[in-house]
């Protein structure tokens, strides 16, 4: 098995950019939320970081935005 992304993409059709870009959403919302700012409260916080995550998975076209919205009544 090989290790680079071009293996996953002909075997599975899985494409690891989109997969990259996919993962950067959590991982900024973790980062986010754990450094220490003495100036932002952890709600806010965990807000800014939800945004940050909606922004990079809606700009990016991997992810729609009608799969990561809530349903409209």
């Amino acid at each position: 098995m090989k290790n680079d992304g071009r293996y996953m993409v002909d075997n599975f059709g899985i494409d690891m950019n989109k997969i990259k870009i996919i993962i950067l959403g959590p991982l900024a919302f973790l980062i986010i939320l754990l450094v220490p700012l003495s100036v932002i409260d952890m709600q806010a916080r965990g807000g800014l970081g939800i945004l940050i995550w909606m922004a990079l998975w809606w700009t990016s076209g991997n992810i729609s935005v009608l799969t990561s919205s809530p349903p409209v009544r």
